[in-house]
């Protein structure tokens, strides 16, 4: 039993079979670009609220 050409070229299961829209590539890296904006606004909150402690070094006893 050997497959025919026209079983394999209609492979359904295929990752590759599945077609490519806007709304999909939105769905697949909308989690990295929230992710970005998330960083990005945590580090300036963070910059802007502890300024001062990170870049001071501790007096000697």
């Amino acid at each position: 039993m050997t497959a025919t050409t026209s079983e394999t070229a209609s492979a359904p299961d295929s990752p590759l079979s599945v077609p490519v829209t806007p709304l999909s590539l939105l769905r697949f890296a909308f989690p990295t670009m929230f992710m970005m904006v998330f960083y990005g606004l945590y580090t300036i909150v963070d910059t802007i609220s502890c300024p001062v402690s990170s870049t001071r070094t501790p007096s000697p006893p």
